[in-house]
């Protein structure tokens, strides 16, 4: 029994390490262009050819057009290509990040009430928990409180 607590404690700091070291590369454009209208969501959250068909749809980016001009669409296009997440849970069939396995299992704790709580709304807010979105840290220890607790209480 003791050995299946002990690997059920490694598999979650893996799980928990791989949040915590979701490290963002820089791209001033990528910024600029995609975080105007949400958060700069990080290109290893879905996999290449989803960002590939992200892009190719930004006429009708989730009900909004979101065209860009085509040289700065495929140099992020380019840059989210590169930085993609590799593995089967960063894929989604709809494009959403919250409809990824990764996503599911790492946000697996959250109620539905927190997630329609007026300062959250939806769960691709994240800037709604997490404190320091998108450079340098997406940890659970970065979470911002919401609704009089925090996503780890």
């Amino acid at each position: 029994m003791k050995r299946y607590a002990l690997m059920f404690c490694l598999l979650a700091a893996v799980q928990h390490t791989q949040a915590d070291d979701l490290k963002v590369p820089k791209n001033a454009l990528w910024e600029k262009e995609c975080g105007a209208c949400h958060v700069a969501f990080p290109p290893q959250l879905l996999t290449a050819d989803n960002w590939q068909a992200m892009m190719d749809g930004l006429a009708r980016h989730f009900g909004s057009n979101a065209e860009l001009e085509a040289r700065e669409r495929k140099a992020i296009t380019d840059f989210l290509v590169a930085n993609a997440g590799t593995l089967a849970r960063h894929r989604s069939a709809s494009l959403r990040i919250t409809e990824t396995v990764w996503f599911k299992r790492e946000h697996r704790s959250i109620s539905p009430k927190e997630w329609v709580h007026p300062d959250v709304k939806t769960p691709s807010n994240c800037k709604a928990c997490h404190n320091v979105v998108g450079h340098t840290s997406w940890a659970e220890r970065d979470l911002r409180r919401t609704g009089g607790r925090s996503e780890q209480d």
